[in-house]
């Protein structure tokens, strides 16, 4: 997808389907020129689990004993200040939202 007047100069995005251990993933960018010469990035990647979102956390390497929540259900492991994972527990298993800004 880009842009439909000026897709040079204007920010563009992708989206994959990865396909891992009988699930499919989505994997979509977003890429936008910046005033100083570079590009920032912003990347997300939504996967199924099939393990609560407590284990994902603790495979994921969170020390925390609980994961702190955004709201009333969505589960946040703050990374970085420019990465964070959001889980949601869903029917046998947990789906995993890897968010991360690169500045280029």
């Amino acid at each position: 997808m880009s842009h439909p007047v000026a897709p040079d100069a204007s920010a563009w995005t992708v989206a994959i389907e990865r396909a891992r251990e009988g699930v499919s993933d989505l994997v979509s960018a977003t890429f936008a020129p910046t005033i100083r010469g570079g590009c920032d990035v912003v990347y997300e990647v939504v996967q199924v689990w099939r393990m609560s979102c407590q284990d994902y956390a603790l495979k994921a390497g969170s020390a925390a004993g609980s994961v702190p929540v955004i709201g009333q259900r969505i589960g946040v492991l703050a990374a970085s200040p420019t990465s964070h994972v959001y889980l949601m527990r869903t029917a046998g298993g947990c789906t995993s939202v890897t968010k991360e800004y690169l500045l280029l």
